[in-house]
C-alpha cells in the first residue's frame, strides 16, 4: 500500500507545485491552484462505496444515512484531512451526475493523451 501524499510532503521528498482545483485545499493551503494560476484543469479522483444493481432501497437508504453520518463525523474529517483528502459527501443520485460529468470532462483530455502516445 502507498503512503499518503501529506506524508510524501512532510518527509521533503516532494514539493507541491499545484493543486489541481479551483478552489485551495485544506491540506496543502499555500500551494495555488491550477485556476487560480491560469490553468483551466481541474481533477478529483471520486471515492465511494458501491451496490449491485437491484440493491434493496431501503438497504441504499440505511448505507447512505450512515455514510453521511461518518461524513460528519470529526474525527473522520480531520483523519482524512490529516491523509490530505477533502471529504466531500454526496447521495447516491448526485454521485452518479457527478461521475459521469467527471468522465465527460476527462474524455478530451485521455483523447490528447492517446494521439501522443501514439
Amino acid at each position: 500500500m502507498s503512503a499518503a501524499p501529506s506524508s510524501y510532503i512532510a518527509a521533503g521528498t516532494n514539493v507541491p507545485l499545484l493543486v489541481c482545483n479551483d478552489e485551495r485545499i485544506d491540506a496543502c493551503p499555500d500551494v495555488p491552484t491550477t485556476v487560480e494560476s491560469g490553468y483551466d484543469v481541474t481533477y478529483g479522483k471520486p471515492r465511494g462505496f458501491f451496490a449491485p444493481k437491484g440493491t434493496d432501497p431501503a438497504i441504499l437508504s440505511y448505507i447512505s444515512e450512515k455514510m453521511g453520518e461518518v461524513c460528519q463525523n470529526e474525527d473522520f474529517v480531520k483523519a482524512m484531512s490529516n491523509l490530505g483528502f477533502t471529504v466531500d459527501y454526496v447521495d447516491g443520485a448526485a454521485a452518479k451526475e457527478r461521475t459521469i460529468k467527471w468522465a465527460e470532462d476527462l474524455k478530451p483530455v485521455f483523447e490528447e493523451m492517446a494521439k501522443i502516445a501514439g
